[in-house]
C-alpha cells in the first residue's frame, strides 16, 4: 500500500509560544511535531468516544417540551414567516 495516498495534509497557524513548546515537546519525547499531533488527536477522540457513551441525562422532555410537541403535531401556534429576519423578529431575537 502505498502510504502517500493514504495520508492528507493539513496547515494549523499556532501561536509561537504553542510551537516553541510543540518542538519542546518533541525534543523531549523524541517523537516528531506531527506524531505528537497524532498522538494527540487518537487520545481526545478514544476518550471523547468514551465520554459520550456514558450519558447521564434524563431525556423525559418537561411539560413545556411536550406541549410545544403536540403543538407542532397538531400544527397549532405555528409561526411562518417568509424569511429568517422576519422569523427573528416574531421571536424577538
Amino acid at each position: 500500500m502505498d502510504t502517500k495516498k493514504a495520508l492528507s495534509r493539513i496547515t494549523i497557524d499556532l501561536p509561537k509560544i504553542d510551537h516553541k513548546r510543540l518542538k519542546a515537546m518533541s525534543v523531549v519525547t523524541g517523537k516528531s511535531m506531527r506524531q505528537i499531533v497524532v498522538d494527540l488527536i487518537t487520545n481526545k477522540l478514544t476518550n471523547y468516544k468514551k465520554k459520550s457513551l456514558k450519558c447521564t441525562h434524563d431525556h423525559k422532555p418537561n411539560k413545556t417540551t411536550i406541549r410545544a410537541i403536540k403543538d407542532a403535531e397538531n400544527r397549532k401556534n405555528i409561526k411562518e414567516s417568509k424569511s429568517v429576519n422576519e422569523l427573528f423578529e416574531s421571536l424577538n431575537l
